[in-house]
């Protein structure tokens, strides 16, 4: 696990280390990228400004003070000047650099949060036309500037440095976008949140896979050998893992397919930026998948919270109760475990509609639950049947446990006080039928039992309300 707190927007440092920050990965950067030109001029990738422009979207108030840019433009300059570039050229390079970042920055800062973080469907298009216009801007100087320097016709060197560009920012910006945001960032916050079990792990196994035969065979259309895993798992482990696989595939790809075909060097140059701008078209595919489905899944989630759970007390509803409790009780047969029924009714709940109004009703009821659900377990079930009436599932429960749990639930109940408008204040009790199913009998369906549950609940009721009764059966 690495701390890396001053990537996070949630945490804000010192402007000045914010600063140190933004020239030291500008520095660090540019070094790789000069590293990996093979002629005097082109690098394999150049992700400087992608970086930059990163870190600023992560952290807006570092872009909004001027001396962040301006620290940034001479770590740029300074550092091509020190590795042999004229200083013409290394402060005019540093212009076009800075120029698409800066574009980028006020392009992404004038769009929603959540479409910036890719939690919009309009996301991925957004996010390409932001990219795509800071490319532009960069190579409006860049491309003049290979131009003159190195004397390829205009149109090529400004489609180059556009290329190149828009790949980088495509590729990496999205990363930042969607990177967790907390002090400490760890591997395991890149990683699905399901087990990576040996199912699970098939989408990327397929990935591999595809890549390795892309790698052997060669050839342009290796490209897209591996687009249907990549469809995949943008489905199988959402929106953060299909960012950084593809940033990682990506970046693969333009590796493995130039080997033994082309160099990046100014005799390429039509290759490189075929390829260049093939590999960032190509990685928008699993993105779109992965914000669409995460946003049907989203959008899914949401709708089962409402079928599922009752919208005023959060309780499960009575069909997702009935459901839930079916599975229950076919499993307890399975284990031979016991499992028992609590049918619980809010004694005189008509009248406190009826004295404070149903609002204040609302209010009995929520409270009513919030202090059930303090007494039961994790696996235990709370659902509303309707009105007043509500039914709880005690898996793994013998009757004596459960007792002793419906009399906590009785005494939670009547030691609470419920605050309604007008600073009224009013106790409630309860009344609780119980059954217990201990004899599997796979004839007796759910509702069986809670017949006798509610048998039991008329029973309490009959006693004079705030109790317990156990249903007897008349046969035993």
């Amino acid at each position: 696990m690495v701390s890396l707190s001053f990537l996070s927007s949630s945490t804000k440092r010192p402007l000045w280390q914010g600063q140190l920050l933004v020239v030291l990965c500008v520095v660090v950067f540019s070094l790789l990228g000069i590293g990996t030109r093979t002629s005097e001029y082109l690098a394999s990738f150049w992700g400087t400004n992608a970086v930059m422009l990163g870190l600023l979207l992560r952290n807006p108030h570092w872009g909004r003070d001027w001396r962040t840019w301006a620290y940034a433009y001479a770590a740029y300059a300074l550092t091509d000047w020190l590795m042999g570039t004229a200083p013409f050229w290394a402060f005019g390079m540093a212009a076009a650099n800075e120029l698409g970042v800066a574009v980028g920055w006020w392009l992404f800062m004038r769009k929603p949060r959540r479409v910036r973080e890719l939690q919009q469907s309009r996301s991925v298009l957004e996010l390409l036309q932001a990219c795509l216009v800071a490319a532009l801007a960069s190579a409006a100087v860049g491309g003049a500037l290979s131009w003159m320097r190195f004397e390829i016709p205009w149109w090529q060197a400004y489609v180059m440095w556009a290329v190149s560009e828009f790949a980088a920012f495509i590729l990496t910006v999205p990363v930042f976008l969607v990177a967790a945001r907390t002090k400490v960032w760890s591997w395991r916050s890149w990683w699905p949140d399901k087990p990576m079990d040996w199912h699970y792990a098939l989408p990327l196994v397929t990935l591999i896979a595809s890549e390795a035969v892309a790698f052997v065979m060669k050839g342009p259309g290796t490209l897209g050998f591996s687009v249907p895993a990549m469809i995949w798992y943008a489905m199988a482990y959402g929106v953060r893992p299909t960012v950084l696989l593809n940033f990682v595939l990506s970046l693969w790809k333009m590796l493995s397919i130039s080997i033994g075909s082309f160099t990046f060097s100014l005799a390429d140059i039509n290759d490189v930026t075929s390829l260049r701008l093939g590999v960032a078209l190509l990685s928008l595919a699993p993105l779109t998948v992965a914000c669409t489905y995460a946003l049907r899944q989203q959008s899914l989630g949401q709708l089962r919270q409402l079928v599922d759970y009752d919208a005023l007390t959060g309780a499960l509803s009575r069909r997702a109760l009935l459901e839930r409790g079916g599975k229950l009780l076919q499993r307890m047969r399975g284990e031979g475990q016991p499992m028992v029924l609590l049918m619980i009714d809010l004694d005189y709940f008509k009248q406190v509609n009826d004295l404070y109004g149903h609002a204040n009703g609302d209010k009995v009821l929520q409270a009513f639950v919030r202090s059930t659900q303090a007494v039961l377990r994790p696996e235990d079930v709370l659902g509303r049947m309707g009105g007043e009436e509500f039914v709880v599932i005690l898996p793994r429960t013998a009757l004596a446990q459960a007792q002793r749990v419906a009399q906590r639930i009785g005494d939670q109940l009547r030691q609470l006080e419920i605050v309604l408008d007008g600073s009224n204040v009013i106790g409630v009790t309860c009344s609780i039928g119980m059954a217990a199913i201990t004899q599997w009998d796979a004839h007796n369906p759910l509702e069986l039992h809670l017949s006798f549950a509610d048998h039991a609940l008329y029973q309490a009721k009959a006693a004079g309300r705030d109790c317990v009764r156990v249903y007897q059966d008349p046969g035993r």
